[in-house]
């Protein structure tokens, strides 16, 4: 199976992940320029565990030097590691940003040339473990993304596969290389299990301190859904019953709180309310998508108010919230429809790609709620968007009338 792309979708152009591929790619056409590879290995740029029995041992640098370096006598070995970094980079780098992803990447590659040290006393080089680094935090990130993949194996074809399957079934092949008897091969399977672990522990630890932000779908707010749905079950199937406790309870319900430490019936309210919470939010959304659908959109604005009475964060899916807000805005009720399309912006950042959503929302400040340097940013960068034609003209024009003010 060969990864082409995930469904992921990014804001961020990708300059440091491009940036790594062309300098892997110039080293690699330097090192072919030159026809040996020897050369190039004499200048101490690889790794060689070996090195730990000498006086000098291994340079730091050594631990960078060899990320870069690839066998040029088969393309295959940079290519796959190129193509990888490719499909999972990109969105690993919108996440974390330009710097972090670069320290992240490197880092990753250093974990990988110490295990390998700890593990073999071969020399290496290559990518590999500095992939497989980001391919371990593109599951903790992003574990629902589904890989479009090529498949050549009796049948010639493509097809959608989940990231946590593909990346799976990669460090299953890498386990069996190393300790099931799949043979060296001149694959450092430690490295890239290494790298794995080392980009999945990060991932996950960025996650729980909330070092970045956070997702619905992402790996620890999976476990957590998943938790407070163990939690709930545990408790039903003890015979606790949460919706007859709440009319004032059954004989059933009060033997249950007896029986239960007091700590434990928190938490057993706590999961009853999470999901409660959950299972109710879920319907909003649902009635609201169905009467967008119909279409209703004025029965729809009228259930979206009341959900954000009862949430402030509620959000609807991309396109219905888009539509909402937009609904909203022809409606002549700005504040609403700036609101909404706030929410869009923070939960679907790449919903604007055209700029009509800032253009809109530059309207609205400038023209009707009276906050024109709120206005200005998000019309600047509407006009870098749009395409030309009137809604760029109409932007330019509100910008213009912003700086030089009224006539």
């Amino acid at each position: 199976m060969i990864p082409l792309s995930t469904d992921r979708p990014t804001r961020r152009t990708p300059l440091i992940n491009g940036s790594l591929i062309a300098l892997n790619v110039i080293v690699a056409l330097a090192v072919a320029a030159s026809d040996r590879l020897e050369e190039w290995t004499q200048l101490h740029l690889y790794l060689w565990p070996q090195w730990y029995t000498s006086e000098t041992g291994p340079q730091w640098w050594q631990f960078i030097s060899y990320q870069f370096l690839h066998d040029t006598s088969s393309p295959w070995h940079l290519a796959f590691n190129m193509l990888f970094l490719w499909v999972f980079g990109n969105a690993v780098e919108d996440k974390l940003g330009h710097a972090a992803h670069a320290c992240f990447y490197l880092a990753g590659g250093v974990a990988a040339g110490v295990a390998h040290c700890l593990s073999s006393d071969l020399p290496v080089i290559g990518a590999s473990g500095s992939v497989s680094a980001i391919t371990g935090i593109f599951i903790a990130l992003f574990p629902l993304t589904r890989v479009k993949v090529f498949w050549m194996f009796f049948v010639i074809t493509v097809f959608e596969i989940p990231s946590s399957w593909f990346i799976g079934f990669a460090m299953a092949r890498d386990v069996w290389g190393a300790v099931g008897g799949g043979g060296g091969g001149g694959v450092a399977y430690f490295a890239h299990l290494a790298g794995n672990g080392f980009g999945f522990l990060v991932g996950m630890g960025l996650l729980w301190t909330r070092l970045v932000p956070r997702d619905p779908y992402d790996l620890l707010s999976l476990f957590n859904q998943w938790n407070r749905r163990r939690q709930f079950r545990s408790i039903t199937d003890r015979g606790y019953d949460p919706w007859a406790g709440r009319r004032g309870g059954s004989k059933r319900t009060e033997a249950f709180r007896e029986e239960v430490p007091a700590w434990n019936r928190r938490a057993a309210a706590a999961a009853v309310a999470a999901e409660d919470r959950s299972a109710e939010r879920a319907v909003a959304r649902q009635r609201i998508a169905d009467l967008i659908a119909q279409p209703d959109l004025p029965a729809a604005a009228r259930e979206y108010e009341s959900a954000l009475s009862q949430w402030s964060d509620f959000v609807l899916g991309g396109a219905a919230q888009l539509d909402l807000a937009t609904h909203l805005f022809a409606q002549g009720q700005y504040a609403e429809a700036l609101a909404a399309f706030e929410a869009l912006m923070k939960h679907y950042p790449t919903a604007d790609a055209s700029g009509r959503v800032r253009l809109l929302m530059g309207v609205a400040l400038a023209r009707y709620l009276d906050r024109p340097k709120d206005a200005a940013p998000l019309l600047r960068e509407a006009v870098n968007r749009l395409g030309p034609g009137p809604d760029r003209d109409l932007a330019r024009e509100i910008l213009d009338e912003i700086v030089l003010g009224p006539e």
